[in-house]
């Protein structure tokens, strides 16, 4: 606000004691200069600058009246000179193109334009050419002007632009009053013209427009590459070529500049138009140069320019409100005149004040031509519709036509309304055709049951597959899987060691307690003390068996004398076996069940890496090269890997399946700070489904339309509604369930979870034409642990073979089966691990023939 309000009373001395001429340069300059840096606000602190000067002239308008003639003329051409700068800086398009001719001259102070393309206005070539040649002379004197200035380092704040005041004389050289400076004078004044204005703000929103975009693509938006949008150079880059020793950088990257190297940084720009004119012929290109390769096309109608009408609309309207009051002024001091018979203004500051005054309509349109883009043309229109509208808008000679363009919005409204309808009804026309051609299969199951890895397949295998973009974002979601993984894995280790955690077996009983350290034991390769383990466990099982025999001797000895002398004769074996297990109870379990607990406590050296992980956050995960080698480190230790082997015994904070890969080839994606997640990478990766996530794949010259959706308790309410459109239906189960529990009920297994599950689903009306396919998933898992933990562990009533994958499976079958009451009713199953890409592909090729089969009977086609 300081800045803002300092610059607005340099500008009103300016019109106080200097005049028109010194009013426009410095206000033009000031515009130039703010914009050449292309700052974050330099657009929102111009239009500041110019509401604030129309402020101030409508606050003084009052007082003109009393003024001389002279000094009223150079109000009357500032203010002018001030609405035509703001309607053309509002609708980005030169002063030169308004229908609404400069009738007080304010233009002939400023440098010819260079002759564009597209938008010329000279009748004959050859005045184009010589147009072209003097506004080319004119730009390299400017070039030349403002060089010298920069290079003048004992100048004070742009001593190359300052006017002498001898040259304000009265009198112009045309003998008009207050005119502009002679031709000898103008040579030493420079004042930028409306295309270099119009040319330094193309490339300030250019340069915003693309910072949007480069932070979109930074957020995983990503950018279109097919926009003819090219990244113009920072300003940071232009501060390094320009060589400019006073532009220096703070912390934070944040420049301080002083007047010449702002100066500069103008004369930088002036060099682009050159060139942009040069090589296109017109202002609405980056010409190429050593530091940006290649050109740009300059978008004038973008967001950021939609972004700054507010600002020009509401200095625009201080104007308005100037004008009306110094029309009813006139109103005022008409009838004055009548009665007090004064004198009259001079002809020439009457014709003045005249040519202001009939700035009104116009600027009348224009606040409500700016008022209506910002709010409803800016939705209706294209980027080509709203040049044409502007151009036209502005072009017009008379209210009449202008207003024709200012009340056509109304038509085009209904005509984009019109074109949006038919668009519309194309769209739900041909979505309707494709939906009857679709088929939409539901993925439902139970939480973790690896029903995302199956979309993720889907996607790899029918889909686009994973953008860059993608796999960045899943590299954060596998960081997080891995440091999760391990405060797990801490956090149970510290339980372990105080002997409280709840992957240590029952130890209330001795028996229970030599199994752990049976294991432990094995581990750590102590084959000698494993078998004088094993020895006395198969001694204490050798008491509970005779023990079992005393016992039931003494029952049958009230009848059989002969068997109460067998049972004396066992209690004798029960005693020797009990003075051997005694002796060696005492004194090496206690030693071994110390060495047992020890094992699960991390090593002195570790712990400060384990300190890091423990304090990393769960989200949004830096992996900095301390976090990790305190990774590599800690998954090294042995206490870690002894809890991990035990992870299967985890109730409360259970481990999840994704982690086993992910820690297995932790050296692989850490090993370099620009990984990429490969496919299998993002196939193991455990990210929890939120909501309901769809997706259209191609798959036999069929559409299938997937629907994952989250398995938790609480979000299964959402499946009700989508039954009623589905054509199949995928329920996944893992096999590994029958070892793993709930994370809503702790005491709960899954396995137990998806059956009850899966009869509620299959049993439902709305399904029950509809096709049911079940995946037992996992399956490489539940191989691997059904050697160590039987099927027994979640159903005690299997009698198969306890570690036979085959039978363990067809059990599992045979439970869901028994979950159908429909008799007729046939439900497909394939035992699958939807890791395996080859074989997904093979399943999901078979469902897709059951889903098409279907559909071909229920149509009465076959």
């Amino acid at each position: 606000t300081y800045i803002i309000a300092m610059i607005v009373h340099l500008l009103w001395t300016c019109v106080e004691q200097k005049g028109f001429v010194a009013f426009a340069q410095e206000l033009r300059m000031t515009i130039a200069l703010t914009l050449s840096v292309c700052g974050d606000a330099s657009g929102s602190l111009i239009t500041e600058i110019l509401s604030s000067t129309a402020s101030r002239f409508h606050t003084d308008c009052q007082k003109w009246i009393k003024l001389d003639d002279g000094q009223q003329v150079e109000r009357y051409k500032c203010a002018y000179h001030l609405v035509r700068l703001i309607i053309s800086m509002a609708l980005n398009i030169s002063g030169r193109r308004f229908g609404q001719h400069d009738h007080l001259r304010t233009h002939k102070i400023l440098p010819k334009e260079f002759p564009e393309r597209h938008h010329t206005r000279e009748r004959r070539t050859n005045m184009a050419s010589s147009h072209g040649t003097s506004a080319q002379n004119n730009l390299s004197h400017v070039a030349e002007h403002i060089d010298t200035g920069r290079r003048d380092s004992g100048s004070s704040r742009r001593a190359s632009f300052s006017l002498d005041p001898r040259s304000q004389a009265s009198q112009g050289g045309d003998g008009s009053v207050g005119g502009g400076p002679t031709p000898k004078e103008a040579k030493s004044i420079y004042v930028c013209n409306d295309q270099q204005l119009l040319y330094i703000l193309k490339v300030y929103y250019h340069t915003r427009e693309c910072e949007m975009r480069v932070r979109s693509s930074r957020d995983g938006e990503g950018v279109n590459e097919s926009s003819n949008f090219a990244e113009y150079q920072s300003p940071r880059a232009i501060y390094n070529t320009l060589e400019v020793p006073d532009a220096y950088c703070e912390e934070g990257m944040q420049f301080r500049m002083t007047a010449a190297s702002v100066q500069g940084l103008l004369s930088h720009r002036l060099d682009e138009l050159k060139k942009s004119i040069a090589n296109f012929g017109d202002s609405d290109h980056i010409a190429g140069d050593d530091n940006f390769k290649g050109a740009a096309k300059l978008h004038t109608y973008n967001s950021p320019w939609h972004s700054s009408l507010k600002g020009y609309h509401d200095a625009l309207t201080k104007l308005q409100t100037l004008l009306i009051d110094l029309k009813q002024q006139d109103l005022h001091l008409q009838g004055r005149h009548e009665s007090l018979d004064q004198k009259p203004l001079d002809p020439k500051t009457k014709r003045c004040r005249m040519e202001v005054l009939n700035l009104l309509s116009f600027v009348n349109d224009s606040v409500g031509f700016l008022d209506l883009m910002e709010k409803k043309l800016w939705k209706l229109l294209n980027v080509d519709q709203v040049r044409d509208l502007v151009s036209h808008f502005v072009e017009a000679s008379d209210p009449i036509r202008r207003r024709k363009v200012f009340h056509g919005w109304e038509k085009e409204r209904k005509k984009n309304e019109a074109k949006l309808t038919k668009e519309l009804e194309r769209q739900l026309k041909a979505e309707e055709e494709r939906r009857k051609k679709t088929s939409t299969i539901l993925l439902i199951g139970p939480g973790q049951s690896g029903k995302s890895t199956v979309f993720k397949q889907l996607t790899i295998l029918h889909g686009k597959g994973f953008s860059d973009n993608r796999r960045r974002q899943y590299r954060k979601q596998i960081y997080t899987n891995i440091v999760g993984a391990l405060k797990n894995l801490i956090a149970h280790a510290n339980l372990a060691a105080r002997r409280s955690d709840e992957s240590i077996g029952d130890m209330s009983d001795e028996l229970g307690i030599m199994h752990e350290i049976l294991g432990f034991l094995q581990y750590n390769d102590r084959e000698e003390e494993a078998a004088r383990v094993i020895e006395h466990i198969k001694c204490l099982n050798d008491i509970n068996g005779l023990g079992e025999r005393y016992r039931g001797f003494l029952l049958e000895a009230a009848t059989d004398e002969a068997k109460l002398k067998k049972a004396l004769q066992v209690k004798k074996e029960i005693k020797v076996l009990k003075s051997r297990c005694t002796r060696y109870s005492k004194e090496k379990i206690p030693k071994l069940l110390e060495e047992f607990y020890s094992g699960f406590k991390i090593d002195k050296k570790n712990r400060q890496y384990a300190n890091i992980i423990a304090e990393a956050p769960f989200t949004d995960i830096d992996m900095s090269g301390q976090l990790k080698e305190a990774i590599k480190r800690l998954w090294r230790d042995k206490a870690i890997r002894s809890i991990y082997r035990r992870r299967q015994r985890f109730k409360k904070n259970q481990l999840d399946d994704s982690a086993v890969y992910m820690l297995q080839h932790i050296d692989r994606i850490l090993s370099t700070t620009s990984y990429m997640p490969t496919s299998q990478d993002i196939i193991h990766c455990r990210q929890r489904t939120l909501g309901i996530v769809e997706g259209e794949f191609e798959i036999n010259k069929q559409i299938f339309k997937i629907v994952d959706v989250a398995g938790q308790r609480g979000a299964r309410t959402k499946w009700i509604p989508l039954f009623e459109c589905a054509n199949a239906c995928l329920f996944v189960c893992s096999l590994a369930g029958y070892n793993r529990y709930l994370l809503e009920d702790k005491d709960k297994l899954r396995i137990h979870e998806a059956l009850q599950l899966f009869d509620d689903i299959v049993n439902q009306k709305a399904l029950s034409r509809v096709p049911i396919i079940v995946f037992l998933n996992k399956a490489d898992l539940f191989e691997k642990e059904i050697k160590h933990t039987s099927l027994q562990h979640a159903f005690p009533q299997y009698s198969g073979p306890l570690d036979d994958f085959d039978e363990s499976v067809n059990f599992i079958k045979h439970r869901f089966h028994k979950c159908v009451r429909d008799p007729n009713r046939q439900i497909y199953m394939h035992t699958t691990c939807a890791t395996d890409t080859e074989q997904v592909e093979k399943i999901l090729d078979s469902v897709t023939k059951i889903v098409v089969k279907q559909q071909l009977a229920a149509a009465n086609l076959i």
